[in-house]
């Protein structure tokens, strides 16, 4: 697995979309590619990552964006598969959440801690079709994070019913207008509040506020179990809570009775408490259920991180022309059919394109270059004699594998941007549908070795939708030569035992030798 440098999503599950029932969690491995026969599944799996990334480009009203300007699912009634029952749709996440930013003071020691160890988390989206509108809602987020498990349940009308924290349960007013659930990005934002006055003794309002519900619940545990005098201030228990930090048991029973020196009465009752206490126990979910938003929020932010930079490339690219009419824009990333290529190579710095035509020349013993003719451009392609030819003109598989190329390259190579994406990362994931279209076997297996040039050169995981053996057969011989180190590459078969059921997926592996694991003979035979 390559290292973590952010959160991110290190591992992703669909059930019940088109033919997947359940492809259990995959890892995001340095390579990943996916065969199979037509219609098993392989695209819709391809496409999870790209259509998870133009939903949290936009803030919509729905929880997720079937179609958009990446992939097109139609619907939730396309998109579910049709055995499925009940007809739900999942998306799980195994997520990284990177604390290295945390500062946190022991407080029995006087000791700040600068960093903690990440945390691995899994939350899954549930979602069905509303009986009402027929539109996509969500109807639970479960969340897994070490022992602790979190469940939010939703009913039609974009309403939290029900929200349990381990042994914990809350149940939300039933008025909607004290919940506020937004769609900025893939998890919501869920708040439970009450707009309060204050009123002077003439009926005039002298201030308002907004309470948190959870928050608020969680307060008058304290009361409603002796935890403290019923004299002490809301806004002193307000500020133990805030020096008590649920994450862990041992550490939070330490922070708890080393906390609140100001409140003999808490000090007595947590004097000889431990965490087999029941009280313990209780205040530790409603602690953490009163920080769910922010969990929520951490979890979302993983998973955006990851998918916000996710390219991909369809398997259907726009063929070459001979001649583009000039627009003067800066463009960020290669579109998905590559039809922005000439624009995108028309950007590049001196220094980038000098960089691409060299790096092209090492995998493709050819070169390319944009031309100018005043209001239009043309793409060339050059070979090692310095001869240009027009794209046009060369066979139609160069074309189809030039958006893969300036794709990979600039995922790991490209350096000087332009300054208006000049801040963007490079992509986390590339995923690509086809790369070896129209190519010659050699020339598929030189894919092979592209793949592998490029985890090296940046930390990149790459998932490829092929029907190359040719690329496959590559790898493996990288594999056994120690080019390529066999943990870095999975390849998963998708495959159907009849044509009305679900699809199966088996991961195999390469051993030291580039033989595969796990590998049915004659896959590749008609």
């Amino acid at each position: 697995m390559r290292s973590i440098q952010m959160s991110e999503i290190t591992a992703f599950r669909v059930k019940n979309l088109r033919s997947l029932s359940d492809t259990a969690f995959i890892d995001l491995k340095p390579i990943t590619i996916l065969v199979g026969r037509n219609s098993a599944g392989k695209s819709t799996f391809a496409r999870v990552l790209p259509l998870i990334r133009q939903t949290v480009e936009v803030r919509k009203r729905s929880p997720m964006l079937w179609w958009g300007r990446l992939v097109d699912f139609g619907s939730f009634a396309d998109s579910v598969n049709r055995n499925s029952d009940p007809r739900e749709i999942e998306f799980g996440f195994r997520v990284t959440l990177d604390r290295a930013g945390e500062l946190i003071r022991d407080s029995s020691s006087g000791v700040t801690v600068h960093g903690l160890r990440p945390q691995i988390v899994e939350v899954t989206l549930r979602m069905v079709e509303d009986a009402g509108t027929h539109e996509t809602r969500l109807s639970e987020i479960q969340i897994k994070k070490g022992k602790d498990n979190f469940l939010v349940q939703f009913s039609s009308g974009d309403r939290v019913d029900k929200i349990i924290v381990n042994s914990y349960t809350w149940i939300p007013p039933p008025e909607k207008e004290r919940q506020e659930i937004t769609y900025e990005s893939l998890i919501p934002t869920i708040h439970f509040f009450e707009n309060r006055t204050i009123k002077s003794a003439d009926g005039n309002v002298i201030a308002s506020y907004r309470t948190d519900l959870l928050q608020r619940e969680l307060i008058s545990f304290f009361y409603g179990y002796s935890l403290v005098h019923g004299n002490t201030s809301w806004e002193s228990v307000a500020d133990l809570c805030r020096q008590l930090d649920p994450e862990d048991e041992n550490r939070l029973l330490v922070l708890m009775q080393n906390a609140g020196a100001g409140l003999p009465s808490w000090v007595s009752a947590v004097a000889g408490m431990t965490v087999d206490d029941w009280r313990f126990a209780r205040l530790r979910d409603r602690l953490l259920a009163a920080q769910l938003d922010t969990l929520l929020v951490r979890v979302d932010e993983a998973i955006s991180n990851t998918v916000s930079r996710c390219a991909y490339i369809e398997p259907l690219r726009a063929t070459a022309e001979r001649y583009y009419r000039k627009q003067g824009l800066s463009v960020a990333e290669v579109d998905s059919k590559g039809a922005n290529v000439p624009f995108f190579l028309d950007s590049l710095s001196t220094t980038e394109r000098e960089r691409f035509d060299a790096w092209m020349f090492e995998h493709f013993d050819a070169g390319i270059k944009t031309s100018s003719d005043g209001g239009h451009l043309s793409i060339k392609l050059k070979d090692a004699s310095g001869n240009e030819t027009n794209l046009a003109d060369v066979g139609f598989g160069f074309s189809q594998v030039l958006p893969v190329a300036l794709q990979l390259w600039s995922a790991t190579q490209r350096t000087n941007r332009p300054r208006a994406v000049r801040r963007r990362a490079p992509p986390s994931v590339v995923v690509i549908e086809q790369p070896e279209l129209h190519l010659h076997p050699e020339y598929q297996a030189k894919i092979g070795d592209l793949l592998k040039s490029t985890i090296e050169a940046g930390n990149v995981c790459l998932v490829v939708e092929t029907h190359s053996s040719s690329i496959i057969n590559r790898l493996g011989s990288l594999v056994a030569s120690g080019e390529l180190k066999s943990e870095k590459i999975q390849i998963l078969r998708f495959e159907k035992t009849e044509p009305s059921k679900a699809t199966e997926v088996a991961v195999s592996e390469f051993d030291e030798k580039g033989i595969l694991k796990n590998w049915p003979y004659g896959f590749f035979d008609a």
